[in-house]
């Protein structure tokens, strides 16, 4: 049985986050170690942080109505009021996350991650009202 951490972050084995250490990243260090952050324990957060790079967003879990997911490209999340739109590749332990109601936060790559080598990668995220 693999690790829930298996290729999460990236696949470099240098820059590896850990389990021990990925439960205590702090906020501040998701930007620089992986796209997304989530929730191992019991406890599921409240509310999704999407934050897309111009703006920053919090979904609460109990407002989401539906999410899918496209060719591991492309995940969308219905809300009540809100679409959002996730693009990238290999979404799919991403939506895993967000399907557990574990997925914390959530950013699209800016430039300094072109050069890194993440197992999942996303391009973009775009929210729309309904």
């Amino acid at each position: 049985m693999s690790n829930v951490y298996d290729n999460i972050y990236t696949k470099k084995p240098d820059s590896k986050v850990t389990e021990p250490e990925a439960e205590k990243l702090p906020p501040s260090e998701y930007k620089e170690k992986a796209m997304y952050h989530y929730q191992r324990d019991s406890d599921k957060p409240l509310a999704l942080m999407i934050d897309n790079g111009d703006s920053k967003f919090s979904f609460p879990y109990p407002y989401m109505r539906m999410a899918f997911i496209n060719n591991q490209k492309e995940i969308e999340i219905l809300y009540f009021t809100d679409n959002v739109i996730i693009k990238g590749k290999n979404l799919e332990p991403l939506f895993e996350r967000i399907h557990q109601h574990k997925a914390t936060y959530i950013r699209s790559a800016n430039r300094n991650d072109l050069e890194k080598d993440y197992t999942t990668f996303i391009d973009g995220i775009s929210v729309k009202e309904r």
